[in-house]
Parts: structure tokens; sequence; C-alpha cells
């Protein structure tokens, strides 16, 4: 399951991030992800709050614009956690996750 969810990650968050372990606890989908040196250069050009929402959008980005939005049909929730240099970095929950987009 790792090595699909890998594949499908966008070429610019497969440069900053790999997902280590991947697992469902319930209705939640949870993603343990580690993050590259590539993270380290975005937080020294951006900053760490600009890093997680780049993260978390490019996430949202694979689950709900590739083949695996038949994943969050349902009331799924999405668990991600990331670490950096080994160390958990962010770890948000989405629940329930949505591909819909509410204005």
């Amino acid at each position: 399951m790792v090595a699909v969810l890998n594949k499908k990650a966008p070429d610019y968050e497969n440069e900053m991030e790999t997902i280590t372990a991947a697992s469902r606890d319930g209705r939640i989908l949870v993603e343990e992800i580690e993050l590259t040196r590539e993270a380290d250069n975005c937080i020294q050009a951006f900053s760490r709050d600009k890093l997680k929402q780049l993260l978390y959008d490019a996430t949202a980005n694979r689950y709900c614009n590739t083949n695996l939005k038949f994943l969050m049909d349902g009331n799924m929730s999405l668990r991600l956690i990331f670490f950096l240099h080994g160390k958990e970095f962010y770890r948000v929950l989405q629940t329930p996750f949505s591909c819909t987009i509410v204005n």
C-alpha cells in the first residue's frame, strides 16, 4: 500500500516526502510520512507554517484529484503524521475528510 501511495504523490510533493507507513484504524486512514532535506529548504525559504499548509494541500490533492478519490467515499477521516529528522514535526486529523469545496 505504501508503494502505491508514494506513486500517487505529485512530483513536487514526492521530492519533499516519502510515505513510510500507511494503515487504517476503523474509518481513519493513517499515513506516517518522513520529510526530506527539501522540507528544510522550504522552512528556510518560507516558514514552518507555510510548509505545513503545503504538505496538507499536497496530500489532499493526492486523495481528491487521483484515482485514490474512491477511498474518500463515505465518512472517512485522514490522520497525517509528518516526521523531520526522525522527530514528529506535524500531526493533523481531518475528520471527516472531504474533497468537496464549500463556499
